[in-house]
């Protein structure tokens, strides 16, 4: 075997750990706070055959949604650094640790309070904001890194998808259907109506389903983007 075949199946192999760890991390914890929440779940089915079925839907998409976060996640980190973008000096080393460390706790109550429509709606919403604020501290540093421009072809696809629209889009997409979902749920709790917890709950359903394709669109066209410009 080559010197070049060697390289080039330690870089897939490599990858294909981090793939496999990724699904394994989010794995794990989903499996830590699911078994909190088993017995809600086994009640509401007891009680209310359909209502237990949306909140099992609910949860499939959600573990998919945090699988996804963390891949993404990993991914954009390794991508930005190939492109020599460089953090911004006036972080304190704290904050993004506080920001990773809330962020994981909203995926855990997610987890654990998925037969609760009106917990979930509310953290989901707490999430989307806290993620919102790291995104912001790559915003910065994207600004910092390329003014003035490195090179063009790369400036342009990386521009369009962290500042311009797209994560804008994103974002309030995500925040405008958790709120919906969130004054269903609360009409729901206080005039004491199931189907409005049901409905919230394939409303927090379809902003997960809605938001993860449309920014998967946006990705793959930036990733599509970024490789020409290479």
């Amino acid at each position: 075997m080559s010197d070049n075949n060697k390289t080039n199946f330690s870089e897939r192999f490599y990858r294909l750990l981090k793939n496999y760890w990724q699904v394994g991390v989010a794995f794990t914890v989903t499996i830590a706070f699911f078994l909190i929440s088993k017995d809600h779940i086994k009640q509401l089915f007891i009680s209310d055959l359909l209502q237990g079925a949306i909140v099992v839907l609910l949860l499939l998409f959600t573990i998919v949604w945090f699988v996804a976060y963390i891949h993404a996640t990993f991914n954009e980190l390794e991508m930005l650094y190939s492109c020599n973008i460089e953090a911004p000096i006036s972080i304190s080393n704290w904050f993004p640790l506080f920001l990773i460390l809330v962020i994981a706790f909203c995926f855990g109550v997610l987890i654990a309070y998925i037969t609760d429509i009106l917990i979930y709606a509310s953290f989901a919403i707490l999430l989307i904001i806290f993620n919102a604020t790291g995104f912001a501290i790559i915003q910065k540093s994207i600004l910092v890194s390329f003014l003035p421009p490195k090179n063009i072809n790369i400036r342009k696809p990386i521009i369009e998808y962290y500042i311009g629209r797209p994560f804008l889009m994103h974002q309030l997409g995500m925040l405008t259907g958790f709120f919906i979902a969130l004054i269903v749920s609360l009409i729901g709790h206080y005039e004491k109506m199931s189907t409005l917890k049901i409905v919230a709950s394939c409303i927090a359903m379809m902003t997960i389903i809605m938001g993860e394709s449309f920014v998967f669109c946006w990705r793959k066209r930036r990733d599509s983007s970024l490789v020409a410009g290479h």
